[in-house]
């Protein structure tokens, strides 16, 4: 998944003087949440400074609540430029980027519990321990802040890392956190293209993994001791490739590569440890490290129509959930994928579908 507060506003403010003013397309009745086991959370990010960040609700009847918080919560809005979803227990947290501001939700009725100001920082991606704390990447001042999560407090506000941190995940009692670097505009300065990993219990760095130039995502395999990241071409070398590398979490190095065009998100079944790529030709997965990569479904992103901008693997289906982002300025739908490539459904949501929480 690209750093989308910063590549996807220039594609929008051409796209807004071409077409002007966009209807709201219309969606499922939202009259009636009804939130229970089996449903969808899906986050649709907005536009950059439109204050139109969404949450989005599928339920297993296949209704569609477009922006849960405004309906339960009396016309509130979530804010501008949502990036990231987590539950954790009996809460949801959303990260919204530009507003500046983690929003604590009741996950079983969308009710808001608790808003966290973080107004030093712009806080990007989420991930957590399961057991009491949960960390933040804050993309714009290099660092990530530490948060209780029984009273959702913040217990360490600031700990630098490295030019713009992205993608966080957590293994074996250490915090992996990929720094891009902003792509070009800052891969020559320490520690861009790198994957910093800290100690939990004190959030020291102790090591450090190199060629990952403009890293993005990270995801872990508890199971396997790995950690999955992809990497992005830089737009100043366009005959380049980006990619995705299996980190051995014993030896902190990495095992293997494979190369892609544009990886955009990756999701993992953590049953089979089986990883899926979702890239500008479509959707890859890897079952075998040992192996190429297999095409699942073939599909061009691109030239403002289509975009498919996130993708998560249901356990419960066994099936992907693929965002797709349309032209970026009309709201978007998620498709549900079989592993043989066939397009189950789709849901219309709100603008730029980016992260998904399926109850069980």
């Amino acid at each position: 998944m690209t750093l989308r507060v910063s590549w996807t506003l220039g594609i929008v403010l051409c796209l807004s003087v071409l077409t002007g003013c966009v209807p709201t397309p219309t969606s499922a009745p939202e009259d009636v949440v009804n939130i229970g086991s089996g449903g969808t959370y899906v986050l649709c990010e907005g536009l950059w400074q439109q204050n139109n960040a969404v949450l989005s609700y599928i339920a297993p009847s296949q209704q569609v609540v477009r922006d849960v918080v405004s309906t339960v919560n009396a016309g509130e809005r979530i804010g501008d430029t949502a990036s990231d979803l987590l539950r954790i227990g009996n809460d949801l947290v959303v990260v919204v980027s530009t507003s500046r501001t983690l929003l604590v939700l009741d996950a079983a009725t969308g009710v808001r519990k608790q808003t966290i100001a973080m107004p030093n920082a712009q806080p990007y991606r989420i991930a957590t321990d399961g057991n009491g704390k949960m960390w933040v990447t804050n993309v714009g001042d290099d660092s990530i802040t530490e948060i209780a999560t029984d009273a959702m407090t913040v217990s360490v506000p600031r700990v630098v890392v490295g030019p713009a941190p992205e993608g966080i995940c957590t293994l074996r009692n250490y915090l992996y956190v990929g720094l891009s670097g902003m792509g070009d505009l800052r891969k020559d300065e320490p520690g861009a293209g790198t994957i910093i990993v800290l100690r939990q219990s004190d959030l020291a760095a102790v090591d450090t993994i190199g060629s990952v130039p403009n890293v993005a995502d990270l995801v872990a395999d508890q199971q396997r001791d790995r950690v999955w990241a992809s990497y992005r071409h830089y737009a100043s070398q366009p005959d380049s490739l980006g990619g995705v590398v299996m980190i051995n979490g014993t030896t902190r190095t990495i095992d293997q590569r494979w190369l892609f065009a544009s990886p955009a998100d990756l999701a993992i079944d953590p049953s089979t440890g089986a990883v899926f790529v979702l890239h500008e030709d479509g959707i890859d997965v890897i079952t075998d490290p040992q192996k190429a990569s297999q095409r699942i479904i073939d599909h061009t992103s691109g030239g403002g129509s289509d975009v498919w901008y996130s993708l998560s693997y249901d356990a419960r289906t066994g099936h992907l959930l693929v965002g797709n982002a349309r032209s970026y300025v009309t709201d978007g739908e998620v498709i549900e994928v079989a592993l043989d490539g066939d397009i189950v459904r789709r849901w219309s949501v709100g603008l730029n579908p980016t992260a998904y929480v399926l109850l069980p």
